[in-house]
Order: C-alpha cells, then structure tokens, then sequence
C-alpha cells in the first residue's frame, strides 16, 4: 500500500513495482500538508486498516530553509503537518495492527543527519522537526521493542526533489541506494 500527493505519479510507481517484483499493490492519493485532521486519515487509510501490513514506512517530508521569521506561518503549518504529525497519525492508525499480527512487524522512520550537525540559521526548524521522528520512533520502539523492530533512519543528502540543486556523489544518495541500505540493514 502506497500513499503520496501525486497520485498519477503514484500510479506509474506501483505499476512498475507490481512488474518488476510480480506483487500486487494499492495506493491512494493524500495531501499530507493540507490535511492533518484524524478523521481525515481514517477516511483515507480506514480500509486499509483490513489488510496485513507488516511495516509501516513514514517517508513524508518537506524542507523549509527560510529564516523561521520571514517564512509564511501558512507554510510552517504544512511543514508541521507533513514532518510531524504525519509520523504521529500515521503510526497510531496502523501500530494496532502491527502489534497484532503473528509475526513480527517494523515501522520505519526517516528522520536526517542534520539532528548530528550544529544548527544553521534558517536551517533549525528543519532540524528540529527531523528531531521529533528520531525521538518518536525511539519511543515507540521502547514501548513495543517485544512486538515491533523500529528503525529511524538518518541519511544525509538524498536526491528528491528537496534536494534538487546537488549531484549525485559518496555524500549524496539516490532514493533507490537510501531503501536498498535501509533493507539491507
């Protein structure tokens, strides 16, 4: 199951998945920035609820690199509710399910190295919201570390279109090379 804002883009993802890897998948289109109501989710994820999920990947991110006062407080809101909030729903609609299922279950995070490195001006409320995913998932591991493996992973530079100015090199990753590190872990 698969969910992102560009749902045409999505479609083309999964059906390339369902040919390389002869799986089935499904997906539905959200807009995790414009929506951060619970009832919002359970709409959109509810049905979801009945299949067996056996990891739970929260990949939802944005950057923001504006000075924290002269950036539109409409988009720090988005910003919250696409790095924060949508780890925290996102985990608390499916943990049940996870936690229930006969086998071992994962939830994995990303979160970013910048957590490690000194702040930047216009940088920090990036960085502190990349904080809360390493924390939170954390905590949930502590929590249910009898049940669920979770992972925070930490990359650096990965080549999205966040980051759309760097070239790929040891320090800069693609997507592909971040998922095959993080399963290969």
């Amino acid at each position: 199951i698969l969910i992102a804002r560009n749902v045409p883009k999505l479609e083309v993802f999964c059906k390339n998945l369902e040919s390389k890897y002869n799986i089935k998948t499904k997906f539905a289109g959200f807009d995790f920035a414009k929506n951060s109501n619970p009832s919002q989710y359970k709409e959109a994820f509810g049905e979801f609820l009945k299949e067996d999920i056996s990891i739970l990947i929260n990949n939802v991110g944005a950057g923001l690199n504006t000075p924290f006062n002269e950036e539109y407080i409409e988009a720090q809101d988005e910003f919250l509710n696409i790095n924060i909030k949508s780890q925290a729903l996102m985990t608390r609609m499916f943990i049940n399910n996870l936690l229930n299922r006969s086998n071992k279950s994962a939830i994995i995070s990303l979160s970013s190295t910048a957590i490690s490195l000194p702040l930047q001006a216009g940088f920090f409320f990036y960085t502190a919201a990349k904080t809360f995913n390493d924390y939170f998932s954390k905590g949930i591991q502590d929590e249910f570390k009898h049940k669920l493996d979770v992972l925070s992973v930490q990359p650096a530079y990965v080549l999205t279109p966040m980051n759309h100015l760097l070239k790929k090199s040891f320090f800069v990753i693609t997507p592909e090379e971040c998922a095959e590190g993080v399963l290969n872990d």
